[in-house]
This record gives structure tokens, sequence and C-alpha cells, in this order.
């Protein structure tokens, strides 16, 4: 029996929410949206899409812990296609609540995931590298940044002393591949 349709939306590649408050109770469930919407090629049925809408202009996602949001982050950039995720956080509105100085378009996809790539290749045959590439990624949506600015950022989302250091080191390896910053 299926009380909610899910077969239908299954067939129609459509994320719904159950109920209207969906995302008021649990603002995080905006960022694991444009997740599966970017793993699955789904989107979002329309009163969904109104609901997520709705959430973002009451800025529901300052409502999180920095700690959550960085975990939630860290899933949608460690997803196989994380430049895919970034777009729909970006076109969805969410990239910008999470930070602000989070800096991507569409149209630098191909240049960023050619970048990271690099970077996986090239950096890490130090033995000293402690990063991964979600922290590669992290660093790229955060090229335009001051240092201090990362800091900052970081000290929001609670990262761990571990993270801070990985996250500075992915920094170092794309100033030395891109020059861009």
């Amino acid at each position: 029996c299926d009380f909610f349709g899910g077969q239908d939306d299954l067939a129609l590649k459509l994320l719904r929410v159950l109920h209207a408050r969906s995302f008021i109770d649990d603002p995080v469930r905006a960022i694991r949206a444009a997740r599966l919407m970017s793993r699955l090629g789904f989107t979002l049925e329309p009163e969904t899409a109104e609901l997520l809408h709705s959430a973002l202009q009451e800025n529901l996602l300052s409502t999180v812990s920095g700690a959550r949001l960085l975990d939630e982050l860290r899933k949608a950039l460690c997803e196989q296609d994380a430049f895919g995720c970034v777009c729909q956080l970006q076109e969805s509105g969410l990239l910008e609540q999470i930070e602000p100085l989070f800096l991507f378009r569409r149209e630098q996809t191909e240049e960023a995931r050619g970048l990271i790539g690099a970077a996986c290749k090239v950096c890490p045959s130090s033995t000293e590298a402690q990063f991964e590439k979600w922290h590669l990624v992290l660093a790229y949506l955060l090229r335009c940044a001051s240092d201090e600015a990362c800091r900052l950022v970081l000290d929001r989302f609670a990262a761990p002393r571990k993270v801070q250091r990985a996250f500075e080191q992915a920094r170092q390896c794309l100033r030395s591949l891109s020059g861009a910053f």
C-alpha cells in the first residue's frame, strides 16, 4: 500500500516532503534534498519547492548549529559529483544561506572539477597531506575569501582542529595549482 504516492514520485523522479512543516521541523532536510536531487537526477515536486522557498525566506538554516551544518555540507561535498551537488545548493539559494562567502556558478563546474581532479593527483604526493577531496571543494568555494575570513567561517562551523588543518593544506594545494587566489 502506497499512502503517499511514493511509487508515482519515483517514476516521475520527484522529491516530495511528507508534511508542510518538514523544512521547519528540520531545516537540514533542505540540504539533503539538494544532495538527493543531484545524486538521483530528481527535481522537487512543485509544492515541496514552494515550501523550500518559504523556508529560505525565513532563513531557517540560521537556526542550525554550525557543527551540524558542517556535517551536512561535508556529506554534500563528499558526493561522487560534488559540484553537481554544489550546483543544486547554489541554484536553490541554499549555498549562500549556508555561507555567504561561498562563491560558485554553474558555469564554473568544469573548471572546478578539473582543478580539484588535478589537486587530487598532484598534492597528495606529499606524505604529509591529510586532506580529502571535500576539503578541496570547500577551499574552492572559499577561494576568494581572505585567510582570516576562512578562519571565521571554520570557527562558525565549529570545525575541529583536524578539519581546519586539512582545509589549510587543501587551500595551499589549490593555490599552488591555480594561482587564482
